[in-house]
Formats: C-alpha cells, structure tokens, sequence
C-alpha cells in the first residue's frame, strides 16, 4: 500500500462519506437517499462508504457514479483528526476494498453476475402454482384435514414469496432494475401484504452494518425479544424498562407467538402507516389487494392460520444465519461484518431450497447482488480471502444453528434481571 497523506479531518456541520479516497457531502441528499437512511451511518467518523457504495449501486454503478461526482467533493486521506484505531480501520477498509472489488470483477468476468432467466420463470412459477393449489384445498375440500393441509400449502408458498421478493429487493434476480422493482413490489405487497420499501430501507442497515448495535435493525427487537445480553445492557443504559415475562420466556414464545405478533404488527400499523406516509400509492393498492384476495376469499380465521405460518417460517429462517453471533459496538469493514458476523449453513438441495439460497449468507453479504443460487460457485475463493486475512468462515448444520439459535434465546432471556 502506498503512504497516505494527512488531509484535514472532516468540516464541522456537513455530512460527508468517504468512497474512494474521497469525501463526497451528502447534506442535502441524505433525506432524499432511495436506499434509505443507512446513508448516514457511513456520515460518521471512521467510516469507508466504498464497499457498501459498489455493492449496493452495482447494478447502476454507472449512473450513481455520475450523481455521485456532481456533489461537492475533497481529497481524504488519513485525516489529522482521526484516532489511532481509525487510522487502522481506514488502512484496513482500503486493503479490504481492493481484496474485493479484485474478487468482484472476476465474479463478473465469469458471468456470476448474470441472471438465469429461466431460473426467475421456474421460481415464479413455483410460488404462484403452491399458493392457488393450497387455496383450492382450503376451499374446495370439506374434509377439514384437508383445508388444514390447504393452508399449510399456501403459508408455505406465500412465505417462499419471501426469497423471492428478498432477492429482487436487492436487484440480483433479473438484473433489470424495473422488473425486479415489480417482481419485489408483487412478491411483498400483494403476497406478503407488506411494504417493500420500507423493507428496503430497513435490510439495508441490515447489510450494512450487520450485529452492530445502533446499527442494525435486525437488533431493534425489544422489548418483544432480545438476541444479544449486549443489547439488553444498551436498551437499559438508555433508561428503557423491559417487559421481564416476554424475554425470560422467548425461547419458547419465539415462534409461536412472537413472530406472529411481530407479523400482525408489520401488516396492521407499521406498514400502513409507512405506505400512507410516503404515500406510495402503487404499494398501498396491491396490499389492499392482498387483503381482499386472502381475508375476503378464504375468511378471518384461515387468513390468521397462513399469516402464522408465513411468521413461522420465515423468522425461523432468517435467525438462523446471525442472531447466535455476538454484536459489536464498534465500526468494522465490509469483509469483516460479512465474515466474523455471519454462517454460512451446510449446502443440501433440501436446505438450499428451504432457505431459499440464504444457507450461502457469508457470500451474500459479501456480494448481496450476485444472484443467491451462484453463491456456492465462490465459497473456496470467500475462505480463501478468509484464511489470508486470519478472519473467520464459519459453516455449521441446519439443525446445529437451529440448536444455537434457541439456546442463545434462552440464554439472554435467563439474564433479563442481571
């Protein structure tokens, strides 16, 4: 690496990011920002915007280049106002920029990059036939066993809407910006009944910054549930009470009863009240779709049983790959969130169609627009980076992390009074 020059620290009262070597102000574009406002995160000092900047706009890199070069801009270096420790993390997120944008362009040169559509056909396909054959067994049959096993069917394939919708958010599913856009707002709104915006928003402090408190939302879950004894120790020393009988007992409410809730709560309040808000009308109109397809057809109460299930599954799934690993306070780069912060799960087709190719996790947060199903392509040059930078790469069984995931539950729920 060659020797940085000392540049001032950051002006007093802007906003600026570090991408590349250089401090971009975003003052006056955070509001406006379509990812949301994770923008602000890489604002703070210490912080490097590079690898979050190309793997979030990869599918746009050119056009975000070109916005990004229109605001006003500075030379960076290592500032004279840093830290020792962010005088490192900025030595560290360079080495690791190049490690990964080196890795990233062979990924393309190989065509890892590009879609299958035929893929995108069959996934579609496989979602659409599982909800109407689950809805014609709800409806047509008078054996109640098998309206039951209707309504197992259709949570199952209005929850496997959730891969779908999860990977066109982040545009690695058609590569066409517009058609994925669609592909999301279908999967989530008129599926899910939920806002796929606001999802946007929200997974992309996920990605950002994952296990990071303050910082990820997949860590703002209490008082309902808590993942982590560090986060109880920082909802406390903010002043914050917590409800005692929900966390001591998580480990077994977890998912009959607090997924549910959390899913009711997303699609009764939360969601409407973001979707008027932000007043995104083509949203707003396929969930109320959604409502009359599911509550007006198949009625009150079976609508409830596939909101269970759709609960059930999918925050059954999604646990599995973070929750179990410790938080950090403190900033880290792209590489290392990615792989000191996140499991991979062993690779069996079951398992790989159960979990919707998020089993290779590691790899997706490394490269979150790669399409998922190529995400076993790179695993040994991902250890690899790994093992020359003496970080982890972790792979563990399917039901070792469910294991894990229901111990650490109730472990933190066990210290709720420390």
């Amino acid at each position: 690496m060659g020797p940085h020059i000392p540049t001032p620290p950051k002006c007093e009262g802007k906003k600026e990011v570090l991408i590349n070597e250089q401090y971009y102000d975003v003052t006056n574009w955070i509001p406006r920002h379509p990812g949301g406002n994770v923008i602000k995160f890489y604002t703070e000092e210490g912080e490097d915007a590079t690898a979050a900047f190309d793997q979030f706009h990869g599918r746009c890199i050119t056009t975000a280049t070109k916005f990004l070069n229109q605001l006003p801009k500075r030379e960076a270096g290592v500032g004279n106002g840093l830290s020792p420790s962010d005088k490192n993390r900025t030595r560290n997120d360079a080495l690791f920029n190049k490690e990964l944008a080196t890795l990233k362009s062979a990924f393309e040169a190989e065509g890892l990059y590009a879609p299958s559509y035929f893929r995108v056909f069959l996934r579609c396909m496989e979602v659409a036939v599982i909800i109407i054959y689950g809805i014609y067994l709800t409806k047509s049959s008078t054996s109640q066993a098998v309206q039951w096993f209707g309504l197992l069917i259709t949570g199952l394939g209005v929850g496997r809407c959730g891969w779908v919708g999860h990977e066109a958010g982040h545009r690695s599913l058609t590569g066409n910006l517009k058609i994925d856009k669609f592909i999301h707002l279908l999967a989530f709104s008129l599926s899910i009944g939920i806002s796929p915006s606001w999802w946007n928003s929200q997974h992309n402090r996920h990605h950002a910054m994952p296990q990071r408190i303050r910082h990820d939302v997949d860590l703002e879950t209490l008082p309902l549930i808590a993942f982590n004894k560090k986060v109880l120790r920082d909802y406390k020393n903010k002043g914050s009470s917590i409800n005692n009988f929900f966390i001591r007992n998580q480990a077994k409410l977890f998912l009959v009863f607090d997924t549910f809730l959390v899913g009711l709560f997303w699609r009764l309040f939360l969601h409407p009240r973001y979707i008027y808000l932000k007043r995104a009308y083509d949203e707003a109109f396929f969930v109320c779709l959604h409502h009359l397809i599911f509550t007006g057809f198949l009625g009150l109460v079976n609508t409830l049983v596939i909101y269970f299930i759709v609960a059930f599954y999918l925050f059954g799934t999604f646990t599995l790959n973070h929750t179990h690993l410790d938080v950090t306070e403190e900033g880290k780069s792209w590489v290392e969130y990615g792989l000191e912060h996140t499991v991979d799960i062993t690779s069996t087709p079951l398992t790989d169609w159960w979990m919707g190719y998020l089993n290779f996790q590691i790899e997706h947060h490394l490269f979150p627009q790669m399409p998922q199903y190529n995400n076993h392509l790179i695993r040994d040059r991902v250890a690899a980076l790994a093992k020359k930078y003496d970080l982890p790469y972790q792979t563990i069984g399917y039901w070792e992390a469910v294991g894990k995931v229901f111990r650490n539950l109730e472990d933190v729920g066990q210290h709720v009074g420390n």
